[in-house]
């Protein structure tokens, strides 16, 4: 049996997915690839039923499926109503797709391709082909109308730049600016992407090296700002202002008496307790702004764009 391909000149294939799909496939290995198929699932494909039937042990069929171009994207992703959803382009030579056959979606001729593979199973992750198509090589219509690689956009983006990046050597990562926000409050405020670790809401003690080097780092007198933290999640941002107690470290008997003398600095201890207060809409966004990271907050169903995309 032959299949034939939808005859499209478009440069570039489409889809859509969820922010929180992509944001879960973004926490993992940043990686698009094929979902394992018998082609019996709930829209039964010939192609890969065909390619199913005759594959080796240790092998399976894995597949893509891409709208061969932007107005079709929109217009389902309008007619489904898929509040959320990101449009992403990628280039239709793209040497991963090479390794992939391709024929008209018998289900919606004219308006998608399916991409189909045998490859070998890779027994740590079954259900998903082993290549795939890297986030790098794949750019997102952002809700302005323009496009932008995934990992360079908003909140796809793993750290934010201008910010200071303090990591434990394992997932836990956290972001620190010093700015004002957009009524003039000075802030330190301290960002966590969710889904990398342990949150600081739930251990605040997560917090505490870090702002010892903030402070020490930049000579900061810690009761000139206010603190803040944001857990940011793939729907949303919970953003808190939070009060750290600082104690200026001294040392005891005749070290703290050379300590005086030769004004010496031992810097700060500071505490932080569990006394988290919710910032509200307002507030964050004021925030957010200030510090230059407005974009931040577009995630989630907030996540639209507009019909005259070029």
């Amino acid at each position: 049996m032959s299949f034939s391909s939808s005859s499209s000149k478009d440069p570039y294939v489409y889809r859509y997915d969820g922010f929180e799909s992509l944001w879960k496939q973004r926490s993992n290995d940043k990686v698009l690839r094929g979902r394992r198929s018998t082609g019996d699932e709930s829209y039964r494909h010939d192609q890969v039923r065909e390619a199913h039937s005759s594959i080796a042990e240790g092998s399976a069929v894995f597949r893509l499926s891409f709208w061969l171009n932007l107005e079709i994207a929109k217009s389902q992703v309008n007619y489904l109503h898929r509040q959320g959803s990101v449009i992403q382009r990628i280039k239709a030579d793209h040497p991963v797709l090479g390794h992939f056959q391709r024929g008209e979606d018998q289900h919606l001729p004219g308006k998608a391709d399916l991409y189909w593979a045998t490859m070998a199973i890779n027994e740590e992750n079954p259900d998903w082909s082993p290549i795939g198509i890297p986030h790098d090589d794949i750019e997102v219509l952002l809700p302005d109308n323009t496009w932008l690689p995934m990992g360079q956009a908003g909140g796809f983006r793993d750290t934010e730049p201008g910010w200071e990046i303090f990591s434990d050597g394992g997932k836990n990562l956290l972001q620190i600016k010093q700015g004002q926000s957009n009524d003039g409050d000075c802030w330190v405020f301290i960002r966590q992407r969710s889904g990398l670790g342990g949150s600081a809401y739930n251990d605040s003690t997560m917090l505490t090296s870090p702002i010892e080097t903030f402070v020490k780092a930049h000579a900061l007198l810690p009761d000139r700002c206010r603190w803040g933290y944001a857990l940011e999640m793939p729907d949303c941002v919970l953003a808190f202002e939070f009060f750290p107690r600082f104690m200026q470290r001294k040392r005891a008997c005749l070290a703290g008496i050379a300590d005086r003398l030769f004004k010496i600095d031992r810097g700060w201890e500071v505490k932080v307790g569990g006394d988290f207060t919710s910032l509200d809409q307002a507030t964050t966004s004021n925030l957010y702004s200030g510090l230059g990271c407005a974009h931040l907050l577009i995630r989630g169903g907030n996540w639209t764009c507009f019909p005259d995309a070029k």
